[in-house]
């Protein structure tokens, strides 16, 4: 018997969040928590009805016997935001007798302050350098020995949406600093061209065993997030040569230390040095790849046709990947566990959050099977209303404004649209009781994780057997997974789709198998998962119903290398499938 617990909507005291949406029997799924309290609760709890409207069955679950079971220690877990490239540590990079920094950027917000463009700090201390945009969107170079750091700016603001060449120079002997920055085009104003030379102390930048970062800097407070000053904008190009040159001279291939194409390994977070000492670094927190660089010429879209002109690399202060909390508790489903929509219950005294997930059939039991949408629940996951709709908030709509907490839907703080989602992080409106707000202000509704209980929980009070899938099986399996079905039956929102996916409907559909559409807008977004990290959704929205437009030149996945937008465009049109499709709105 399903039981009923109508417990006050409570702030977000504690949250959590599971590293994978489905699991299966014989699988394991690790949860994270952050706590303000210092012990929490743990039950195991299968849901069955999560909407609280007053006019339906109310909020139903049924208490599991779990051995993650019981009181766990509780601390609270900070998110940090902000992508950046990070190359570890080589006393090449520490560059004692001089050096020259070079890189094509794009800022998009030149005028937000302190901005790392290449920088290598120590975290105790200010010995190093770095090439920076200063608090007045002036490119600026900063000088560490470990006891005062050195400043020069070429004090002529850098422009927003414009290509920028820059570089800083520094022979220590001297102590003479070179800082160019040239704007790609004078049209159809002049550019925002300045060389500064400027006499310093005299002194060898600080040696330090930190790593060298783009498009940050390295925090050197002891608390808080490891990194800072984070970057909005494209870099393209960036190097390091091993003496002082004189601008405009871009190439001296016997002193260069490092030289990073971001035109290569493009669907990962590899960054290739090609020159002979190999100073590979790594993207941070999922920058946006596949983007046209400085030498975009505006013939070819496609990245991998001509991959020269995308060597750049698009930064966001508000990119995530990875909240990267400590684990919590894990859980190893039992064999012949049940499917279904199942939480991690996490209470304390003041506060309580669940964590959803799903225990996929790992075999065919019954005869119907029930279609969960979880890569619509992954591309929608944390999508915004604050400032959108008026007069309205929730303590869950207010911490994911605080914590920078961004959906497919969201544009990053810099105007451009969000293209990849990540589940390894809390998705606060995945959750029980959670209603989305119209913009009419009319009414607020369920929808997704919500809205599909309630088709479950009229399946289970008709008396229907139904096995629970889920789009992420689907995609690996295909057409294997549906074959033991004879009726299929979708969520209520099936919106996003990969090529695998749509694959193995269509056999199931040609092989006589019934489906069950129940959603107005499905098949309607081309997307795909990241190979090497399934984590990872893309989405590049262009032509269509869309909440923002791909950048020209950028409709290409970075992950699979396949063009984005709708799937009518690539001729697998919605009602080539199931007779009807979304059209406008």
């Amino acid at each position: 018997m399903a039981e009923t617990k109508n417990k006050e909507r409570s702030s977000m005291n504690i949250v959590g969040y599971s590293d994978r949406l489905s699991v299966s029997a014989g699988q394991s799924i690790r949860f994270m928590v952050s706590s303000e309290s210092p012990t929490y609760c743990v039950e195991l709890v299968r849901l069955r009805h999560t909407d609280e409207n007053p006019q339906g069955p109310g909020f139903k679950y049924e208490v599991q016997q779990a051995p993650i079971d019981g009181e766990y220690p509780g601390r609270r877990q900070a998110i940090h935001t902000g992508s950046y490239a990070v190359v570890p540590h080589n006393p090449l990079l520490d560059c004692r007798e001089g050096f020259t920094l070079q890189a094509w950027i794009y800022p998009t917000t030149p005028q937000k302050g302190v901005q790392g463009l290449i920088t290598k700090f120590s975290t105790g201390d200010e010995a190093g350098y770095g090439l920076v945009i200063d608090e007045d969107g002036s490119l600026a170079l900063w000088l560490g020995a470990g006891d005062q750091l050195q400043k020069v700016r070429t004090g002529v603001a850098l422009q927003a949406a414009r290509w920028h060449f820059v570089s800083a120079s520094y022979e220590p002997t001297t102590g003479v600093v070179c800082l160019h920055q040239r704007r790609q085009t004078n049209w159809p104003v002049d550019g925002a061209e300045s060389i500064i030379r400027e006499a310093v102390h005299p002194r060898e930048p600080g040696a330090n065993q930190d790593d060298l970062l783009m498009a940050a800097r390295r925090n050197s407070s002891t608390t808080g997030s490891p990194t800072t000053d984070h970057f909005n904008g494209k870099i393209d190009s960036p190097r390091i040569y091993g003496c002082a040159l004189d601008p405009p001279d871009s190439a001296d291939t016997e002193n260069a230390v490092a030289y990073w194409d971001f035109s290569l390994d493009i669907g990962s977070e590899r960054v290739s040095d090609t020159q002979p000492h190999g100073l590979h670094g790594r993207t941070v927190n999922l920058p946006t790849r596949a983007v046209t660089g400085h030498n975009w010429r505006g013939d070819e879209a496609d990245f991998k046709v001509v991959s020269a002109q995308y060597g750049a690399i698009h930064f966001h202060d508000d990119d995530l990947e990875d909240a990267g909390w400590d684990l919590a508790f894990e859980w190893t489903v039992p064999d012949d566990y049940p499917s279904g929509f199942y939480a991690a219950h996490l209470e304390t005294p003041e506060a309580e959050d669940y964590v959803p997930f799903i225990v996929a059939a790992a075999k065919a039991r019954a005869r119907i099977a029930f279609l969960a949408p979880t890569l619509t629940y992954q591309v929608y996951a944390n999508q915004r209303f604050i400032g959108r709709v008026r007069d309205y908030s929730t303590p869950q709509d207010e911490y994911m404004n605080e914590q920078n907490l961004l959906s497919c839907y969201d544009l990053h703080s810099d105007g451009s649209g969000v293209c990849y989602g990540s589940r390894l992080r809390p998705i606060i409106n995945l959750r029980p009781r959670y209603r989305l707000p119209s913009r009419s202000l009319a009414a607020f509704y369920p929808r997704h994780l919500n809205a599909d209980l309630h088709l479950l929980h009229w399946l289970d009070t008709k008396g229907f057997d139904y096995d629970v899938i889920t789009d992420d099986e689907l995609h690996r399996r295909g057409t294997e997974l549906l074959e033991p079905y004879q009726v299929l039956v979708t969520g209520t929102h099936p919106e996003y789709w990969t090529a695998q996916m749509l694959d193995g409907l269509a056999l199931y559909q040609a092989d006589g198998g019934r489906l069950v559409y129940l959603g107005g807008n499905g098949f309607y977004w081309i997307t795909s998962f990241d190979p090497d990290r399934p984590h990872i959704v893309e989405v590049r929205r262009w032509r269509g119903t869309r909440a923002w437009e791909a950048a020209p030149g950028e409709c290409y996945h970075s992950t699979t290398g396949e063009m984005g937008g709708l799937w009518r465009y690539r001729n697998r049109a919605p009602q080539k499938m199931v007779g009807i499709g979304f059209t406008a709105m």
